[in-house]
């Protein structure tokens, strides 16, 4: 993680991470394994819950047909991320 921040830093100040996969049986340590990246980036992050889900609406949200509709968890998160990061402060060059 420091030589990404410090390449970061030399270049046009972005953190960049390869995407990641984290695939294991449950109880293998994979959600907490994402909250802590997460924390130590500091990025929020969110538990969704979807082994007793019966569709797929809480993660992209519902047709706007129905009369509850509304975004789904995912499109929520992409928001707050986009909003953080035109407001996220730049990192300090190395003096």
């Amino acid at each position: 993680m420091e030589i990404m921040y410090a390449l970061a830093e030399h270049r046009d100040h972005v953190v960049r991470f390869d995407p990641l996969l984290l695939n294991g049986p449950p109880g293998s340590g994979r959600s907490y394994f994402a909250e802590c990246l997460a924390e130590f980036i500091g990025a929020g992050s969110r538990t969704i819950h979807t082994e007793t889900a019966q569709s797929s609406a809480a993660l992209v949200g519902a047709a706007d047909f129905w009369s509850n509709s509304k975004p789904g968890q995912l499109f929520n998160m992409l928001s707050v991320a986009a909003r953080w990061r035109l407001n996220a402060p730049q990192c300090q060059e190395a003096r």
